[in-house]
């Protein structure tokens, strides 16, 4: 399944090439491992022209799909949760890796929108590979094949008496990572102000939401602090649903700027959404 993934031909799509500015100035770069991983902000509607031949090749979970597809239909304020994330060869050919379920519900939508009203703002996170096939003898092309499975092999079931353990393993990894640790506060009484939040909470939540089935725990974290850059990359009307939040929300932004921690914010990305989000 993986090489009929890699290796198909563009050849047999009728779908439009995509131009070569669509993901030219990304909002953030940084190297991970032998390449390059860049973050775009593009709209959904921007994007469809090209999405059947970036990932609908692959076996969808119907049920999945549709139900991305109610929530996104039925939100005042369309929004997803977490960055698409695709690989882009040296001829900026691109194919998903993580998200096509999320891409074909906007697809669908898009279809059936005759009055062209629907659109959501897609944050892509694109990793710069030398070639997309993975009959390649060359051996960077493994990225492309461990950033695949790492994205939808990688699930397993977790029951209860270990579920506990692993949430507290997952804000353990949280508070000791530089990235995140500033917002997480350990202390067993008293309370603190958001954006920051209380270890203790933090596990509390992290045990009611965080879905049983998922990835390993540096997944998970890696995906958390996906979703914390997704979240600080937001405007205001997305994250808060208003152009001109109140004060005390801007400050709460503001204080989340300084920590650079933006998982506990009085905003539609409460922990227990994001959490919720981390198979979508």
């Amino acid at each position: 399944m993986l090489r009929a993934f890699f290796n198909r031909s563009d050849d047999d799509e009728s779908t439009p090439d995509a131009p070569e500015d669509l993901f030219q100035t990304p909002l953030h770069s940084h190297p991970w491992n032998t390449c390059m991983v860049s973050y775009y902000a593009v709209q959904a509607r921007t994007v469809a022209p090209y999405l059947s031949s970036w990932c609908f090749n692959r076996r969808l979970d119907v049920p999945h799909m549709e139900q991305i597809k109610h929530d996104l239909s039925t939100q005042r304020t369309p929004h997803l949760m977490g960055a698409i994330q695709a690989v882009r060869d040296q001829s900026k050919n691109v194919r998903i890796i993580n998200g096509q379920h999320r891409l074909k519900a906007i697809e669908e939508i898009l279809r059936d929108d005759l009055d062209m009203t629907f659109d959501v703002p897609l944050l892509f996170e694109i990793y710069d590979v030398p070639v997309l096939s993975m009959d390649d003898i060359d051996a960077d092309t493994h990225i492309v094949e461990d950033l695949f499975r790492r994205a939808n092999n990688s699930l397993n079931y977790v029951p209860e008496d270990d579920h506990e353990l692993f949430c507290r393993k997952v804000v353990k990894a949280m508070q000791q990572d530089t990235a995140l640790r500033k917002g997480i506060v350990d202390k067993t009484t008293g309370r603190v102000l958001r954006p920051r939040i209380l270890a203790k909470d933090l596990f509390e939540l992290v045990k009611t939401h965080l879905p049983r089935t998922h990835g390993s725990l540096d997944d998970v974290l890696q995906a958390i602090k996906r979703i914390n850059v997704d979240i600080a990359m937001m405007p205001n009307v997305r994250l808060f649903g208003r152009h001109t939040p109140s004060d005390a929300k801007t400050k709460q932004r503001t204080k989340a700027t300084e920590l650079g921690f933006f998982l506990n914010l009085d905003s539609k990305y409460t922990p227990d959404v994001w959490l919720a989000s981390l198979t979508s």
